[in-house]
């Protein structure tokens, strides 16, 4: 397994990866070899070129090798020339549409030629048949360890983490977002849209970092709400495991971005199993990741109506926990993985004898 992360504390597709070879590494019947990039995302790109000796390497003593995302694709091309080993690939949505010339010209040559590829959503899935990549997709859902949960955690942890920015009343409704502070997220048109038309005792907390900070606290300022909405920064694990069991809603507003993909939205599951209110924006992968009604509530994307509505009247579906422990916690994504890849090798190895 070759993957961009080795860090559980990683952004969504980068932990994502981690939890998957974790997962994988546990089957005593897997002899599972990983190479992760231990690095920043600015040095992923040097990554692709350094790995490929040692790719090389381990490629020859496996059955099949699988990429953690489509940006490692001249590292597979090379093991299918060079080796004819079987190949697979998770495509997560912004690593095939990233709208990057030079990028999309390096798609062009060297991710068409893999054995199998493996969608992270149904959405995703479309994406690559418009590619015209039709044959050997499989869409395995994103599962998420269940490791934030605590119900012994309560509003006065949470003023603790927020004390140097607010004092919590005892009527003030918490909102979260967690996640890259990007546009497609749609922090800055939730507070503009949404937030200002909520009762002023509804604060919004938005916990990660990107380059949409500056436009976010800006919106926040010309709508007159700068003293409700809270920049959080990056939090630590332990922070944010108190903000997902102690806010009253999560909500994750996003809008349709041409080139800019949310795959599927780990955020969602993780604040799901945490037994919050869970509203998310009905758009691209997302719908993967929250069946409404089940694990939380679709709300029509850039609908502010809708959004305003749902958060006077909606409240967690009963058994959201339950079910998004049932559908999305791992191992059970890990054992579709074995035995996708499972049967890719033994084709390979049907197709190899002579």
């Amino acid at each position: 397994m070759i993957t961009r992360a080795c860090r559980p504390d990683a952004g969504g597709m980068e932990r994502f990866s981690w939890e998957l070879v974790y997962e994988l590494t546990r089957d005593k019947k897997l002899s599972v070899t990983a190479l992760a990039h231990r690095g920043s995302r600015r040095t992923s790109p040097l990554f692709v070129f350094t790995v490929i000796p040692r790719a090389l390497m381990a490629a020859g003593q496996s059955d099949v090798i699988h990429l953690g995302d489509p940006i490692l694709s001249l590292v597979g091309w090379l093991i299918k020339i060079i080796l004819r080993k079987p190949v697979a690939v998770t495509v997560h949505g912004l690593d095939i549409s990233y709208p990057n010339v030079l990028y999309q010209l390096y798609l062009k040559l060297f991710f068409r030629a893999f054995d199998l590829y493996l969608p992270i959503s149904a959405h995703v899935a479309s994406l690559l048949t418009a590619r015209g990549i039709i044959g050997q997709n499989n869409v395995i859902n994103p599962n998420t360890a269940d490791r934030y949960y605590d119900p012994r955690l309560t509003r006065a942890d949470l003023q603790r983490v927020l004390a140097s920015q607010l004092s919590l009343q005892p009527d003030t409704r918490v909102l979260l977002t967690v996640g890259r502070l990007v546009k497609r997220k749609g922090h800055a048109w939730f507070v503009s849209e949404v937030l200002t038309k909520l009762p002023k005792s509804c604060i919004y907390l938005i916990a990660g970092n990107g380059p949409e900070r500056e436009h976010i606290a800006q919106t926040a300022a010309a709508h007159g709400v700068a003293h409700r909405v809270f920049l959080l920064n990056q939090v630590s694990d332990t922070d944010l495991q108190i903000l997902y069991n102690t806010v009253d809603a999560f909500v994750l507003p996003n809008l349709k971005i041409t080139n800019d993909v949310e795959g599927f939205g780990l955020v969602l599951l993780e604040a799901a199993l945490c037994q919050r209110l869970v509203l998310a924006a009905n758009t691209d992968g997302i719908p993967d990741a929250i069946h409404h009604g089940q694990n939380g509530w679709l709300i029509p994307a850039a609908d502010a109506a809708a959004w305003q509505a749902a958060l006077r009247t909606l409240t967690p579906p009963p058994g959201a926990r339950a079910y998004t422990q049932q559908q999305y916690v791992w191992p059970q994504a890990a054992k579709k993985y074995r035995q996708a890849l499972l049967s890719l090798a033994t084709r390979q190895t049907t197709v190899s004898k002579p």
